[in-house]
């Protein structure tokens, strides 16, 4: 498990799970399971890229919070390819399938 803090927001990355913590005087606490991931991206700016860290933007089916935005990280495409492979592993394990939103209602 690793746990980094960015800011007021820490971050805790499982093999099942994704827990971040945000706030100052009102602790707010979510879990995003790795199954609900669907898509995890990279960005970098100029700045960045002069220190070699970059922006990880995770976006999951999670209702609460269904985008995760962590700043200037450091080896970013290695926990790129870490959630992806859990996600993928996670889904096989518990039988789900990726469905994809097409906008019809039912």
């Amino acid at each position: 498990m690793t746990r980094r803090r960015y800011g007021r927001r820490s971050c805790r990355v499982c093999k099942d799970f994704i827990k971040t913590d945000k706030g100052f005087f009102k602790v707010v606490e979510n879990t995003c399971y790795m199954y609900r991931i669907q898509d995890v991206t990279l960005e970098q700016t100029l700045l960045q890229r002069v220190h070699k860290l970059k922006t990880m933007v995770i976006k999951s089916s999670d209702v609460s919070d269904p985008i995760y935005r962590f700043k200037n990280i450091k080896n970013a495409d290695e926990i790129k390819d870490f959630i992806l492979r859990a996600a993928e592993y996670d889904r096989r394990q518990k039988g789900t399938l990726s469905m994809q939103n097409i906008g019809f209602d039912a």
